[in-house]
């Protein structure tokens, strides 16, 4: 087997930009085409063993995720990425390595008692790259009450607004993701999600014209920007005690101010139930701008998932779930129309 050495991180900012994105998809379409070995063990790392596999996909997008303990009792978590070109697994892998340093750098000392993992190390050798960070200990927020989650929710929320105000200055080290970002790549999603449900093919045709009717109504051109995580589900924020750790920051970007909202929308209306979802919606969401902002981008988001994700993964039913409670529910409550008698003067 293998035996690896970790350096320390020492290497030259890599955020998730655009371009970043684009060459990472066109090596991952190149890749299909190509003939890439998976073969390999996981490899030991010196003064560490192998305890625990949680996350293993043998395709050309893997990650593979372990868990590692010293001789004195220490854990830690190796991420490592086998690839034949630099394809979008290896963009994510670095940006969040790279951001967890900034989330960590910027969250010192904050009264909100939230935390991000440290990277320990990064390793590139040829074809494999190895993300090193601690371990850190807490239950997955799916495990809590429906009033814990969303008082977690808001307290995450919040912190990013925080920490955006607090980087103004270095705005152009982050990558940012901006309208035309979305207004451009929207098709393309569209197109693909509609051919997996092609039976659907008219509910995909309205999501269209709510979508680009809600967006184009908003402020695109001077939009704000805040730091937005764009994967906060119940597995990716644990909490122990006082403290919430959120974790897998590999998607986050500066992205428009309400995109973790429409996010969020998706991953826990099935737990918070439709009624409670608008509800803290509602909260969240003041003015007719950022509502009307929230229904553009909740629906790319979904969109995007419909078009990625494969139908058996448990991502895409969630979607489709979803995206009946939008269009029955979440849209006409967040547009004014009547929704069956609920108070929506009502706030949580």
């Amino acid at each position: 087997m293998e035996s690896y050495r970790f350096n320390k991180i020492i290497m030259q900012t890599h955020f998730l930009t655009i371009q970043k994105l684009i060459k990472g998809k066109i090596f991952d379409f190149i890749e299909r085409f190509s003939d890439v070995s998976y073969s390999r063990g996981y490899g030991n790392v010196k003064n560490y063993s192998l305890i625990e596999l949680y996350k293993k996909q043998i395709n050309s997008h893997s990650i593979t995720t372990g868990i590692y303990k010293s001789k004195v009792g220490r854990k830690i978590i190796i991420k490592k990425l086998i690839f034949k070109y630099k394809n979008l697994a290896y963009e994510h892998l670095l940006n969040e390595a790279h951001m967890l340093q900034e989330l960590n750098k910027l969250s010192v000392g904050n009264s909100f008692q939230i935390k991000f993992p440290k990277v320990l190390a990064v390793n590139e050798i040829k074809d494999e790259i190895m993300v090193m960070r601690e371990f850190v200990h807490g239950e997955p927020l799916k495990f809590f009450s429906n009033k814990f989650k969303v008082e977690t929710l808001k307290k995450i929320l919040c912190f990013f607004t925080i920490l955006s105000d607090s980087i103004k200055k270095n705005h152009n080290l982050f990558s940012k993701r901006k309208p035309i970002h979305i207004l451009l790549s929207f098709p393309f999603y569209l197109i693909y999600a509609a051919k997996k449900d092609r039976s659907n093919i008219f509910t995909y045709l309205k999501l269209a014209y709510l979508f680009y009717k809600s967006y184009l109504l908003t402020n695109i051109f001077s939009p704000k920007y805040i730091l937005a995580h764009r994967d906060l589900h119940p597995g990716n924020i644990l909490c122990d005690r006082n403290t919430i750790f959120v974790i897998d920051p590999d998607m986050c970007v500066l992205a428009e101010e309400g995109t973790d909202i429409a996010i969020i929308s998706q991953f826990f209306t099935k737990d918070f139930g439709i009624d409670n979802t608008i509800k803290l919606l509602y909260e969240l969401l003041g003015t007719y701008e950022q509502k009307k902002k929230f229904l553009a981008l909740t629906i790319f988001y979904t969109i995007q998932t419909l078009a990625l994700e494969e139908k058996n993964n448990s991502f895409y039913k969630m979607s489709e779930d979803y995206l009946n409670s939008l269009l029955k529910d979440i849209i006409p409550a967040m547009t004014g129309e009547n929704r069956g008698g609920l108070d929506l003067s009502y706030r949580i």
